[in-house]
C-alpha cells in the first residue's frame, strides 16, 4: 500500500483528481465519460454548471443551506458500512 501511495503522489494533482475519481466509481458505477479520462467528463459538467449559472440560468444556494441538505439526505441514508 505505501509503494501505491508513494507512486500516487508523484502524479500531477490533476493526474491524482482523476484516479480518485475512477476508484470512486468503481466497482458497480461506470466511468462518467471516456474511461481514458474519467475526470474530463466531471470537467465539462463543472464548466457547464458554471455557465448555467453565470448566464443566470440556475440559482445558487448558500453553501450552508447545501451542506444541510446533504447530511440529511446522508443521515436518512443511515450509517455507512
Amino acid at each position: 500500500m505505501a509503494e501505491v501511495l508513494e507512486t500516487v503522489m508523484e502524479m500531477t494533482r490533476e493526474q491524482r483528481a482523476d484516479l480518485a475519481c475512477q476508484v470512486l466509481l468503481t466497482p458497480g458505477d461506470p466511468p462518467a465519460g471516456d474511461a481514458a479520462d474519467g475526470g474530463a467528463a466531471w470537467r465539462e459538467e463543472i464548466g457547464r454548471r458554471v455557465d448555467d449559472h453565470l448566464g443566470g440560468n440556475r440559482d445558487a444556494a448558500a453553501v450552508e443551506e447545501s451542506l444541510a441538505a446533504i447530511r440529511a439526505e446522508l443521515a436518512a441514508k443511515g450509517p455507512w458500512r
